[in-house]
Order: structure tokens, then sequence, then C-alpha cells
């Protein structure tokens, strides 16, 4: 006798409603833990996209034999970031753009300084450019000024005229008699035809937390608004010494405490240009020490 089975082609109404109940209770879990955990890394791939920028810039540095790096700009002074008004982002940095140092400016010459005053002849330090331009122009207020290839050189203080600087620094130094020996130095400029960058939302450089080692101050007290490599691919801090050591820049979320969540360090080497990441240390009370350690490898 021959026995027959029937082919199953269909599953019965108690295995439907187990597998039913098994989506229910993943998509329950996803639905509890999966916005928690994107949040978390948010910091991260904040940290990720800024090192990539860094990296960009530094080797941009050394292919066009140029320094060139990015200038960190302040929620609260720039109009058109999403946290300019809002007191979360105080002492934060939202947008950055790339720089790049243009070559020294020379041509004409020298006449005479009057006090601050310094007056030139046969120049033009604003292009051509109007007050509409000012951005333009090719000497900008910042720049630095040396006559005679050498000595102590003035800041320019203030916006320059066609052809005279206003430098402070310069008032009381002796007389110097004119000559075409002379230069501007100029300081980074914003490379035009480039999209600014974007930190992710809710995601900042704190600058109040960012760090100058070895000595520890707060790059929100030094001044240092932009990080530019040299064409060797080390680190120029400009208004600031260059003391050899790291910069490190602390990425964090401002919905959540500073050492909540996946905050991230960014460590920048001084000498080598170096860039790594490492997570802020929650205990052992210095959060800065993985950034620090030799034999940390970071992430």
């Amino acid at each position: 006798m021959t026995i027959r089975f029937r082919d199953r082609r269909a599953f019965t109404l108690v295995e439907v409603m187990v597998v039913m109940v098994i989506i229910v209770v993943l998509l329950g879990l996803s639905a509890a833990f999966l916005p928690r955990a994107l949040e978390n890394s948010r910091a991260i791939r904040g940290a990720e996209q800024l090192q990539g920028w860094l990296l960009i810039a530094k080797n941009r540095a050394v292919r066009e034999k140029r320094a060139s790096g990015v200038i960190l700009r302040l929620a609260s002074e720039t109009p058109d970031d999403p946290g300019h008004n809002d007191p979360r982002f105080a002492g934060c940095v939202q947008t950055l753009n790339y720089i790049q140092q243009p070559d020294d400016f020379t041509g004409g010459m020298f006449v005479k300084a009057t006090g601050a005053t310094l007056q030139f002849s046969g120049v033009d330090f604003r292009g051509g450019l109007g007050e509409q331009q000012k951005s333009s122009w090719p000497v900008q207020k910042g720049d630095y000024v040396e006559v005679q290839g050498g000595g102590l050189v003035a800041v320019i203080a203030e916006d320059p005229g066609t052809a005279t600087l206003t430098c402070p620094s310069w008032a009381g130094r002796p007389p110097v008699p004119p000559t075409s020996q002379y230069r501007i130095i100029r300081g980074p400029r914003v490379l035009s035809g480039e999209a600014k960058l974007l930190m992710p939302q809710d995601v900042v450089i704190d600058l109040r937390l960012s760090r100058l080692f070895p000595s520890g101050q707060s790059l929100l007290e030094s001044g240092v608004r932009w990080l530019l490599f040299s064409p060797s691919g080390s680190v120029s801090l400009w208004g600031a010494a260059n003391n050899g050591g790291k910069i490190v820049l602390w990425i964090r979320d401002v919905n959540r405490e500073p050492t909540e969540g996946e905050p991230t360090l960014i460590v920048i080497d001084v000498r080598t240009g170096l860039i790594a990441a490492h997570p802020v240390a929650k205990s052992g009370g210095d959060p800065y020490r993985f950034a620090l350690e030799p034999r940390s490898s970071g992430m």
C-alpha cells in the first residue's frame, strides 16, 4: 500500500499570528531604541565630517604648495546660522569655510609714516572696489605690513584707504625713508566658489571646551578662529603661539550635556598636521586624556 502525503501550500493561522507578533515586537523595540541610537551617534558623524574637511584642507596645502585651511565661524557672529540667536550655541561653531593664504601684496612705494598712519604712492589697497565689495579688497584689516625687509611687522587695525594704512603699533618708531622695499603679509581669505561647510543639525564645535595644548587655553579665549596648514602639512597658528603641541576640538550635541551621548575630540598635531579622532574620557577626571595619551589609538 502506498501512502501519499499532501503537498503543503500554506501557513496555518497560528503560524501567521506568531510571525506577526514577532514583527510587532521588533518594530516596538526599534521605535524605542533606534532614535536614541541615532541621536547618540550624531556627534560622531559630525566629528567624522569635520575630520574629512580638515584632511581636504591639509591635502590642498601640500598639493598646491600654498597655506590652506578652514575658518571657524561662531554661530553668534553668523546671522544665517540656525543657532544664531539660540543660547545653546553660545561659544560654538556650526559653519566653516575653506580658506587659503594669498601671496604678499607689493607694488608702489612706502612714502612716510605720520604717527600710526602709513602713506604710500602708486598703489590701491582697495583694488578699485567700493565699500560693498570690502571682502574682496586686496589688503584688509588684520593684515600685516613690513618695511625694508625686516624688523617688526605692524598689524593693520582699520580698513585701508586707497593708499594709506592705520597701524597703531607703528607709532613711535624711528622715521623710515621712502622705499619700494615693503610688503603686506596678507591673512587667509575665504576661497571663492567653495560652498560653506555646515555641521549636522544641532552638532557643534564647542570652542569653550576646545583646547590648545600644552597650555590648556580654550580656543574661545585664545582668539584662534581658523586652522591653517602649511605646504609641509604642519599647522600655522595665526595670532597664537605655535607651541608644537596639539589643537583639540570638542564636538558635541547642543541638546545634551557636554559629556553625554558620544562627544568626540578631533585632535590636530601642530608639528606633523596629523588629524585623529578620540572619544571624550568620561571617567578618570580628565576628559582630554585619550587625546593626549601617546599610545591611545583613538577612533
